[in-house]
């Protein structure tokens, strides 16, 4: 570094020639500026005082200061040369002097330091366009652009099917599953025996469903020639139709003279099946009462008593039994292959009887007693023979049975009131029927002299708001006309059971406008609330967004009354959607729009409305 630092000190270099030929002087003019970079160039190369001496003692000044004389040059032409080696250097020199910096020196020391930088920098310059062009048709060029060309458009296209797969294969919103056959109702029940205009009549009803009674005794003798045949030809009646078949069975007792019954009597495995106690003495093991009255106990033979609550020569079963389960399974399945889809169950409050000595004890007086009697069977609270533990349970079974041998398309419900729903639930806390009746709500219900809103609020809120019901509804012999009632339940969450009338009574109209309404997302998947004005009339919504809201409301009083029912989310006008008998249409004529504090219900009548759900 210093012999670089060394020759960029020097203006002016000088060699000795051994020539022997005098020198010639030349000389060449020297800008100003050039000899004050020339000055200041050697300031920063740090030379001692001694080089500066002997440098200058070969360089003559001229006077006029424009001129310069080579005294000690032996060569010719070499003070030019030198001359010109000198402008070079100092014109590099110049360009790169902003990179050379002075660091004075160290007051300890003494050294002084220089930082040249980066001396041998050269800035990037890119190619020209004609150097380019020299490589355009080059075949590796030519080949490599193409390579790129087509990769980027296959990325491209990549990425568009990739985006296109993730949209066609992304999980969709599975849309809203359709009511089961047994949801859609109304289901029509007829009496025990197939009569020639059933058919007709369901169909002009538009119902899902129809109900049979098969009669008790014959529950455990299905498979009988006789009872095969009419349950055969019941099915065929309907197999053209959309229209399935339901039955009203009897499984908690059988006839003495049933073979089942005989059976578990002659058969110690099978004696399970029924509730037998040993005979001791002329007394039964109870006080208890049957349903007809009278002892509860009958003896079945010499050894044993029977229970018999449901009258004579017929015994009750224990529906916990091996043999019993086994049995009507089979049953199950075997009305099942003949065509039938669902069952109803008759006395389930009775499935499971206390067994145990401890719990053979005398019955409680009920503290719902409607008699004074006690030899009536109302008089007590049969706490050892009804709504045992595990009833739930055991009917789940029964469900589970029915639904895998119809791909979970059947239906397992029940013909009674189950009064206590909490009996009717599973471990899990979940009904172990499809659908449960409960409440006192149906056609022998006075709605002009009871809380209707007050009992259709305990009735969902005590099955749990979300259970669908069924709801029990018989028509009037002569009623051709909907009634209110008829209206105000056809929407409600569950499927009416209305009873099956006459063929010259059926409105067609009337219930194809039910069932159009029935199938609408509004009713199967929408919710429902409830709505009580200070006038005693009873409303409730349904709402599904997007969907129009259904909003129907009753006047169950024997006064024309104009309801209000504003501040409760709904809009300011609904359009009148149906009516039924009693409403008096000069107040609001179909297809109208009638203001929702305003709403005209003449005495025993109802509406219904539609509108659009507020956001």
């Amino acid at each position: 570094m210093d012999d670089k630092l060394e020759s960029h000190s020097f203006a002016v270099s000088v060699k000795a020639d051994t020539s022997s030929e005098k020198p010639n002087e030349n000389y060449k003019p020297i800008k100003e500026d050039q000899g004050q970079q020339k000055e200041e160039l050697k300031e920063i190369s740090g030379e001692d005082k001694n080089t500066d001496k002997e440098n200058s003692s070969s360089e003559k000044k001229p006077e006029n200061g424009k001129m310069v004389q080579e005294g000690d040059i032996t060569q010719d032409g070499a003070d030019e040369r030198m001359l010109n080696n000198e402008n070079d250097d100092v014109e590099k020199l110049t360009v790169k002097k902003e990179e050379i910096k002075f660091i004075p020196a160290d007051q300890k020391n003494g050294d002084a330091k220089i930082d040249i930088g980066e001396v041998d920098k050269k800035a990037f310059v890119g190619m020209s366009k004609d150097e380019l062009m020299k490589y355009a048709n080059d075949p590796f060029w030519v080949r490599l652009r193409w390579i790129f060309f087509i990769l980027f458009w296959a990325a491209w296209a990549a990425m568009l099917i990739g985006a296109v797969m993730i949209i066609v294969n992304a999980p969709k919103c599975a849309p809203p599953q359709p009511l089961p056959w047994y949801k859609k109702g109304p289901l029509v029940k007829f009496s025990s025996e197939l009569q020639p205009n059933d058919a007709e009549v369901a169909q002009k009803l538009h119902s899902s469903a129809v109900i049979y009674e098969l009669n008790p005794v014959d529950t455990y003798n299905a498979k009988s020639p006789e009872v095969q045949n009419r349950i055969r030809d019941l099915v065929l009646k309907y197999k053209n139709s959309s229209i399935d078949v339901i039955l009203d069975i009897t499984p908690n007792y059988a006839p003495g003279s049933s073979d089942f019954v005989k059976n578990a009597l002659e058969d110690k495995e099978k004696r399970s099946g029924l509730v037998l106690f040993d005979v001791q003495g002329s007394d039964p093991p109870t006080t208890w009462l049957s349903i007809v009255n009278g002892s509860a106990w009958s003896k079945i033979n010499e050894k044993y008593w029977a229970l018999s609550q449901f009258g004579e020569n017929l015994y009750d079963l224990n529906m916990n039994s091996t043999y019993v389960k086994d049995e009507l399974n089979s049953i199950l399945n075997h009305l099942i292959h003949l065509g039938v889809k669902g069952f109803r169950f008759r006395n389930t409050k009775h499935f499971i009887v206390k067994l145990e000595k401890e719990n053979l004890v005398a019955e409680e007086i009920s503290q719902q007693t409607i008699v004074d009697n006690m030899n009536d069977y109302r008089f007590w609270n049969h706490k050892q023979t009804t709504f045992q533990e595990g009833l739930g349970d055991l009917l789940q079974e029964y469900k589970l049975t029915i639904k895998n041998a119809t791909d979970f398309e059947g239906f397992l419900g029940v013909t009674d009131d189950i009064l206590r729903p909490e009996a009717y639930k599973t471990k899990d806390g979940n009904y172990g029927i499809d659908l449960p009746i409960y409440g006192r709500i149906g056609s022998d219900f006075d709605v002009s002299q009871k809380d209707l809103y007050g009992e259709l609020k305990r009735t969902l809120e005590t099955t749990g708001n979300t259970t669908w019901l069924q709801w029990n509804y018989h028509s009037l012999p002569n009623q051709t006309e909907p009634t209110a009632f008829s209206v105000f339940f056809m929407l409600l969450p569950g499927v009416p059971v209305v009873t099956a009338p006459k063929l010259e009574n059926v409105n067609e109209e009337y219930y194809k406008e039910m069932a159009h309404l029935r199938s609408s997302p509004s009713f199967m998947h929408g919710s429902f609330d409830l709505y009580n004005s200070t006038q005693k009339v009873v409303a409730y919504s349904r709402i599904k967004s997007g969907n129009p809201g259904y909003f129907v409301a009753i006047n169950p009083t024997n006064e024309d009354i104009v309801a209000d029912f504003s501040g409760n989310n709904l809009p300011d006008k609904m359009t009148v959607d149906f009516i039924s008998a009693n409403f008096n249409t000069t107040a609001a004529a179909l297809k109208s729009k009638i203001d929702t504090n305003a709403i005209p219900l003449t005495a025993s009548s109802a509406v219904i409305l539609t509108y659009v759900p507020k956001n």
